[in-house]
């Protein structure tokens, strides 16, 4: 099976137009990892795609594949997909986005879905969340036509701890391809959230609904984040067990995986260090020592021997 491991930039608070003395930070982001990576191990590259900014996004997407990146994948984030009553504002910027990447290349793209729409905590999922998001997602991709994989990231709420996750994308993606006619509309497993909200006790039941939909070929992309002390160490973290070992197995055998590490500065650690108590003790020192890339680096070449035995 052909791999592919990718880098998403951290976090929801990345902003894709920031620059720093006239460069996108997202594009130095990529250097610093590509300075690191003198094996080219990475070969995709994950980031936020803004509606108002096709510039920029274009400037990057030319930045990045000079990079070495080959594999694009484009993120929609901050765009409230789950409530129908402000469709009439975030269906056009869904469209927005997914014309943008087409324009600049890009075919896959996956979206992070909120488990409550923004400041409700009082909305049903069959009821609310499913018919608008699925309503936004489908009328999008049916107008927008080339988009080959479209992926789910559920983000859930700090208050939800026994929410399986990854059960609700399958719900959101099965409604989503019904609507279509079409399977390109899947499943993001991403590791933090499966496991960094749920108690170890319930760990077994959420790894096994993962390694079912992976057997179910319903995942063609994951992020592999570690959720459980929230550290940018990542090897320290999968040695020390905040991933079960069956998890990280059935994550290897995805085609493509982006790995991903915490951003201290992300605003939405503040809530999980006010709510879940092992958050406030985050360890940010891969960004506070400057060897975050050469963490990135040493899991890379860690999984590929995995992968590789």
């Amino acid at each position: 099976m052909a791999f592919t491991l990718g880098h998403v930039a951290v976090s929801a608070s990345f902003d894709p137009t920031s620059r720093t003395n006239g460069k996108l930070d997202y594009l130095t982001e990529a250097e610093q990892l590509r300075s690191h990576d003198c094996d080219d191990i990475y070969t995709a590259h994950t980031f936020a795609l803004n509606p108002d900014a096709p510039k920029d996004c274009a400037e990057l997407c030319m930045g990045l594949r000079r990079l070495g990146f080959k594999q694009l994948r484009g993120v929609i984030s901050g765009i409230e997909l789950t409530n129908a009553e402000v469709s009439h504002d975030s269906l056009p910027k869904l469209i927005r986005c997914l014309e943008i990447a087409l324009a600049n290349g890009i075919d896959r793209i996956f979206c992070v879905a909120q488990e409550w729409p923004a400041g409700q905590r009082d909305a049903d999922f069959d009821h609310d969340i499913l018919p608008a998001f699925v309503g936004n997602i489908t009328t999008a991709l049916k107008q927008v036509s080339g988009i080959v994989e479209f992926g789910i990231e559920p983000l859930i709420p700090a208050e939800q701890q026994h929410v399986n996750t990854l059960g609700k994308a399958r719900r959101l993606a099965d409604a989503c391809n019904a609507e279509l006619g079409d399977q390109n509309v899947y499943p993001v497993p991403d590791t933090a959230h499966l496991y960094g909200l749920v108690p170890r006790e319930q760990w077994p039941s959420v790894t096994a609904e993962l390694i079912d939909a992976i057997d179910r070929d319903e995942v063609p992309y994951a992020h592999l984040s570690i959720p459980e002390t929230r550290t940018d160490r990542i090897m320290t973290a999968l040695e020390s067990g905040d991933l079960p070992q069956d998890a990280l197995q059935a994550i290897l055998r995805v085609q493509n995986i982006d790995t991903e590490a915490f951003n201290p500065r992300d605003r939405f650690l503040d809530a999980l260090r006010e709510r879940v108590p092992r958050f406030a003790h985050a360890d940010p020192s891969g960004w506070t020592e400057d060897l975050r890339f050469e963490n990135f680096v040493e899991a890379a070449r860690y999984l590929r021997r995995l992968i590789e035995k």
